[in-house]
């Protein structure tokens, strides 16, 4: 099967008007636009379409299922989910998060709040879900504040990694990741193999005080798979949705921690901006919001600086 140029072309239309953005969304290069149409096809046909006509076309990008499945399978280095397998990526902001949980927990025992809720959005395969769940229930422990439900949400729009991350088992396969480091270099240069692109090293990839939380077992060839704690899968849940979709986003409720750790929120651009505005508005006041190393407030969270205040590198806090 093959798609013809322009509806190629439709095809990313779509995905870019309604969707987060996506690593080969806008190819840059020939390698890139020949991975992409090698993937394509194959994408139609996993949501079950063998020929791609006019109108199945514009059938399958109407559906939102169909979209992030085509989206997901084609324009990642596959598979889409592996980078986000790794935990705790936002290890650097550790203390900062730590002090931030206990804030929290201890400002809910003083009023007598029973519950602390955390949203995680683009959370891909949950990894980060499952650590912030980890850390909410160090927070608790340390406080003794006795939180009786912790809820960690986490979100996306890719339908696989959102599967995988319920499995609550994370293989690190050393040639899988071999493989993933190859094909980033070679569509994005070495100058695309950022740490999230190398295999971890287990040794490494819990920090102190999160070993009760998870369990790492060994596999053949320096591989091994790390499995969340009962206790965690029971903190998590997880679900599609595109934070572009208002009204989605609006039955989730206000949270008291919205963390994210992706890369394209720091991004000055309309679509980051709007991505942040998203995030911000389900910050209840007193709450915290949480961006990777964020050195300064983004200038449009909370329609600017105003119902903001940052209390740590990458932290924020609102207070109306």
């Amino acid at each position: 099967m093959s798609l013809r140029a322009d509806q190629v072309e439709a095809f990313f239309k779509v995905v870019n008007e309604r969707t987060p953005p996506a690593p080969l969304a806008q190819p840059t290069s020939v390698k890139q636009t020949r991975y992409v149409l090698d993937l394509l096809p194959h994408a139609f046909e996993a949501i079950g379409m063998h020929t791609v006509s006019d109108q199945a076309l514009k059938v399958a990008l109407t559906s939102d299922k169909h979209l992030y499945s085509l989206r997901e399978q084609s324009l990642f280095v596959q598979p889409a989910e592996l980078p986000s397998r790794k935990f705790f990526r936002f290890r650097s902001m550790l203390p900062a998060l730590h002090t931030t949980l206990v804030r929290l927990c201890t400002d809910a025992a003083g009023i007598g709040q029973r519950k602390l809720r955390i949203w995680n959005p683009f959370c891909g395969a949950g990894a980060d879900t499952y650590a912030l769940a980890a850390m909410a229930r160090l927070a608790d422990n340390a406080t003794g504040a006795r939180i009786a439900t912790i809820e960690v949400i986490g979100t996306d729009v890719l339908p696989g990694a959102l599967r995988y991350a319920e499995t609550g088992r994370y293989e690190y396969i050393r040639s899988e990741w071999r493989a993933h480091h190859e094909k980033v270099a070679e569509l994005f240069g070495e100058e695309g193999l950022t740490d999230e692109a190398r295999l971890p090293v287990s040794s490494q990839h819990l920090p102190p005080g999160m070993e009760p939380f998870f369990t790492v077992s060994r596999l053949n060839e320096g591989s091994y798979v790390i499995e969340p704690s009962p206790l965690l899968r029971a903190t998590t849940k997880f679900r599609l949705l595109n934070p572009r979709r208002l009204p989605d986003l609006g039955q989730l409720g206000a949270f008291d921690l919205v963390a994210s750790f992706s890369h394209t929120l720091l991004d000055q651009n309309a679509r980051a901006e709007e991505y942040r505005s998203a995030l911000a508005y389900a910050v209840r006041p007193g709450g915290y919001l949480i961006l990777r190393e964020a050195g300064e407030l983004p200038r449009t969270i909370g329609g600017g600086t105003r119902g903001f205040e940052k209390t740590d590198p990458g932290v924020f806090c609102r207070y109306r």
